[in-house]
């Protein structure tokens, strides 16, 4: 397993709300992307505070399951920022890959894609309200993509509002590759751009590397950060 991660803020100099996460031994490897909830304050602690947690976690030799959302927001809960200025949030998506299987995590609006070859498919839907208006068939996917509240959570990580948590299994072949990201990155591309750098990338780092400089060559319009891993 190889993996690599990166986060960049929108803009330099603004505080980056993002966090990633990734590590691997053997067989084994974990990933994730946190984006801190704009529009509430210490967004940048909150999404710390997630990908930290599955830090431990992985560092303690706990396997990754969905109670890990449970410590997070209970952390949140009890962090020193929070009883100031309550209402800090963040979305976290993670993945667990082990034994030839992933097992995919998610909470907010996140993407985790499964790459194979020339393919991708998305593993998780965004929780925003843009993708409940289309679940619905209120909006067609071109509305959604450009619907103007589509950055509305329906589902996040915060001290006091309820969560769902999407989980998936899947197997897993050498050679296959699994992103997460935060919307900032599909805010500017789209799958099929993605699993264009991807394809056009014979390692994980000129892949991560390809999508920055596609995000940068377009303009940021949001922090966005990315985890990769690598089934060699």
């Amino acid at each position: 397993m190889i993996v690599t991660s990166a986060s960049s803020p929108k803009k330099p100099g603004v505080t980056n709300q993002d966090s990633a996460y990734s590590a691997a031994s053997g067989e084994n490897a974990v990933l994730a992307v946190a984006d801190g909830i704009g529009g509430r304050p210490n967004g940048e602690i909150a999404s710390h505070i997630a990908t930290s947690v599955l830090a431990d976690w992985w560092d303690s030799g706990r396997a990754p399951n969905e109670s890990l959302f449970s410590e997070v927001v209970n952390e949140i809960r009890n962090h020193p920022e929070e009883r100031k200025t309550s209402g800090m949030g963040t979305t976290l998506s993670f993945a667990w890959a082990h034994d030839q299987l992933l097992d995919v995590f998610h909470v907010g609006d996140g993407l985790v894609a499964h790459l194979r070859g020339e393919g991708i498919v998305r593993l998780t839907r965004p929780q925003n309200e843009a993708q409940r208006l289309l679940e619905q068939g209120v909006i067609s996917k071109t509305v959604a993509r450009r619907y103007r509240r589509r950055n509305v959570l329906t589902s996040a990580l915060t001290a006091s509002s309820s969560y769902e948590v999407q989980s998936v299994r899947t197997t897993i072949a050498r050679g296959d590759r699994i992103l997460i990201c935060t919307d900032g990155l599909t805010e500017i591309l789209g799958l099929r751009e993605i699993s264009s750098v991807s394809t056009s990338s014979p390692s994980i780092n000129e892949f991560g590397e390809g999508l920055n400089q596609l995000v940068d060559s377009r303009g940021a319009v949001d922090d966005y950060s990315f985890s990769i891993l690598e089934y060699s």
